[in-house]
Order: structure tokens, then sequence, then C-alpha cells
């Protein structure tokens, strides 16, 4: 596969799927590939609050609160290095229709290309992923009851997305090869059409 074309505009690229659809891979070998500076929401957590209990205990006593000055600091970090020219891949659960409008505005303002990828992947999939999921420094594993505490979390938040935002829609299980070649012939596409005149303003 060749390597991203850096003739191809600045993208801001962010995520909606499953707990456990494979976003947090697919950003990293999204990043690799396109030398673009990767930002995650969960490593943001624990560098704030120290580790996974102090996370859970965070947004059980101030959930909105503690969402949403999370996801304003990667919001502004997103912005500065947008502004210094680079790509910018989140890896984060954009559940919610008005962080992805935030982010889509952001990356008009910056002259980049905004791409909303939606993981659909199998729930049970999702579910043993999470319970086989290597530990490490920002993950882990989860038990069954955290696994169905996770879900319903998800769904209560989700506001999924519609036609007017530019989505990529692609399997979290298929190969990730095929998963990079299919981003990079949307990249192409809405490029082009970018080129034509087309608004992405939502």
């Amino acid at each position: 596969m060749s390597a991203f074309d850096i003739s191809q505009p600045k993208l801001l690229v962010f995520f909606v799927g499953y707990p456990g659809a494979g976003k947090t891979q697919l950003a990293n070998r999204l990043s690799e590939e396109m030398g673009s500076v990767l930002l995650s929401a969960d490593a943001a957590r624990l560098r704030v609050f120290g580790s996974n209990e102090r996370v859970d205990d965070a947004l059980r006593e101030s959930e909105i609160e503690a969402y949403d000055h999370l996801y304003g600091a990667l919001f502004y970090c997103t912005e500065q290095i947008l502004r210094s020219g680079r790509s910018v891949i989140l890896d984060g659960q954009f559940s919610r229709k008005s962080d992805r409008k935030i982010l889509t505005h952001i990356a008009v303002e910056f002259n980049a290309l905004p791409v909303l990828i939606h993981l659909q992947t199998p729930r049970r999939i999702c579910d043993q992923r999470l319970l086989t999921r290597r530990r490490g420094a920002d993950s882990r594993r989860f038990t069954r009851a955290q696994i169905a505490a996770v879900f319903d979390h998800f769904h209560a938040r989700l506001e999924q997305p519609t036609a007017g935002e530019l989505v990529l829609s692609m399997s979290g299980q298929i190969d990730s090869d095929k998963q990079l070649e299919m981003f990079f012939e949307y990249v192409d596409i809405q490029s082009r059409n970018r080129t034509g005149g087309s608004s992405y303003a939502a």
C-alpha cells in the first residue's frame, strides 16, 4: 500500500462505534500511515485522573462536567495542531452529534477535511474483545458486569450519524489493510468533491 499522499488536504479523523469495535487499532494504524498526530481520549483521562478507578469515580460523581472538560481540552489541542499544518486522528468515542458538529466546524476553520468513521462491529465480537483485551497503560480488561454498564452508557448517549454528516461506515471485523484502502479511497473522493466547491459545514 502506498504511503499517504502529502498533497492531500489536512485531515481531522474521529470515530463513533461500540466500545471494542476497533477504533483504537484503526486510529493507531491511520496515524502510522499518515504521519499524523494521534490524540487519545483514554490516555487523556488517565493523565488527568491518574487511574482507571479514579476515572470511573469522576464519571459517576460528575459525569457531564468531567466529560465536557476532557473533550474541551481535546478540541483545543486539535485546533492548535491543525493550525500548525498537521493532520489529527482523534481516538475517542464521539457519540454526541453536538461534539461531531464542533469537530466539523474546527476542521472547516482550519481548512481540513473532517472524516467521521462509523465502525460497525457486532456486539458479541465487542464483548469478547473487551473481555480479552490486553492490559496496558491506557487500556484494561472488563468484567461482564462492567461491559453491560459500558454499553448502557454508550446507548444512553448515542446519537446516530445522519445524512447531513460526512460518514465513512465500515466493518470493524475486516482486515486493517482493507480498512485503510477504504479510508484513502473515501478521502480521495471527498477531496475531489471539495475541490469542486462542496461545503463541509454542518
